[in-house]
């Protein structure tokens, strides 16, 4: 299950670099979706670690502990 939500993190991080300079030409204001976009992503991720958390290894834990404060991160440099 987490290699499938590795995957869909990885699209979204995709489509946030594809996407980010059509929106900006066409005069929408992307920077904002992808923010949101990655919002929700680590909040999927948090909720995630909530309800698996358990059943998951160390490392599966660690590594989307990690993962989340980089996904803030990059969703805070799109808003900024």
């Amino acid at each position: 299950m987490l290699t499938r939500v590795a995957w869909v993190l990885v699209a979204i991080w995709l489509l946030c670099a594809f996407l980010v300079a059509p929106l900006h030409q066409a005069g929408i204001a992307g920077q904002y979706i992808i923010a949101g976009a990655l919002l929700i992503a680590s909040l999927g991720m948090g909720l995630y670690l909530l309800a698996k958390g358990k059943d998951l290894t160390k490392n599966e834990r660690w590594g989307i502990i990690l993962s989340i404060p980089v996904w803030l991160l990059l969703a805070y440099t799109f808003y900024r």
